[in-house]
């Protein structure tokens, strides 16, 4: 009875959730489709495309993307994989559209909100580097899914049995983000790191906030080893999934972060720049004034964690031997 009870309340509360987000996850799917449309209308098979279209293999299991396999197998209907766009793309933006819902609920806690909330979340999805994701006819949704596996975590985080439900599920989303798309894997500790400025900045608990840092840590390291040992295929073409050896890593590591932030300079034009630099500074004003700390600790604090996050969004391919460049990798 007790379990029933349990069940019939999460239900109820899982279905109340899905219904109070109706209207903001309508909204983000109409600019994502809206967005897109001269990409569907195009209909060009993108690269890898091609070769599934005439042939109908899966092939992300090379890259041990194996969840990407086993899922097309649902989506196509059949292990030889059909021509079925822009299917594929639609779904991409419907989880787009549900990971934008779930990132506001996560960092505002409210499922109502502004145009400007919502056009806050937009480039989540409809940014110059993700666009060449949604370019690819099979591979779209499960890059879409990488994003989504790595927010829901800090959503299970909400529930009563935080700690051990949110690194229970963090591990499975991590090992869903590598078995899918590998490029998202920056997005979690982005935001671990945000959450933590949030908190800190809101005058909570240092121990609380360690214990919440120490969980999505641990569940993070954890994910990425359980993935490598047992399920990571090693590859050494075009990218590598060598690690350099410890003499020469830090220094590799620092190259490739300097390859990635020069192909973001040289990407953006002038204004662009202008425009992220502003809304940096923006970002740092604001969490600054509300903040409950001590206003110079404060613009420290936020000026480091902005850096941190910049540095650690492109995930674990920065610290790859040769890691991808591309901006599907961005």
């Amino acid at each position: 009875m007790h379990l029933k009870r349990a069940v019939s309340t999460l239900c109820c509360g899982i279905f109340d959730w899905l219904r109070s987000i109706k209207k903001p996850f309508i909204c983000l799917f109409t600019i994502h489709l809206v967005a897109i449309f001269a990409l569907l209308r195009a209909n060009v098979n993108y690269i890898d495309d091609m070769g599934r279209a005439n042939a109908g293999y899966t092939g992300w299991s090379n890259f041990s993307r194996h969840l990407s396999d086993f899922l097309s197998f649902f989506i196509h209907t059949d292990s030889f994989l059909s021509e079925i766009s822009p299917l594929p793309q639609i779904i991409a933006i419907l989880l787009l559209s549900l990971t934008g819902v779930i990132m506001i609920y996560i960092i505002t806690g409210r499922t109502n909100v502004s145009f400007w909330t919502l056009a806050a979340v937009i480039p989540l999805g409809i940014s110059p580097y993700f666009l060449e994701c949604l370019s690819y006819k099979y591979d779209a949704p499960y890059m879409a899914l990488s994003i989504l596996a790595s927010v829901v975590p800090f959503l299970a985080f909400r529930g009563r049995y935080r700690y051990p439900v949110f690194f229970v599920v963090s591990v499975f989303s991590i090992l869903t983000v590598c078995m899918s798309y590998q490029a998202a894997s920056g997005i979690f500790p982005v935001l671990t790191i945000f959450l933590c400025l949030q908190k800190w900045n809101a005058a909570q608990k240092l121990q609380e906030i360690g214990k919440f840092l120490l969980a999505a840590v641990l569940a993070y390291v954890y994910g990425m080893i359980v993935f490598r040992i047992r399920i990571m295929k090693p590859v050494d073409g075009y990218v590598s999934s060598s690690v350099p050896s410890s003499e020469q890593f830090l220094p590799s590591v620092m190259r490739n972060l300097q390859q990635y932030l020069s192909y973001v300079r040289s990407d953006f034009t002038m204004f662009w720049k202008i425009l992220i630099f502003l809304i940096g500074i923006f970002f740092v004003a604001a969490m600054v004034y509300h903040s409950k700390q001590q206003k110079v600790l404060a613009l420290l604090v936020t000026c480091c964690s902005l850096a941190a996050m910049s540095l650690i969004s492109f995930g674990v391919y920065s610290l790859l031997a040769k890691p991808l460049f591309a901006p599907r990798a961005m």
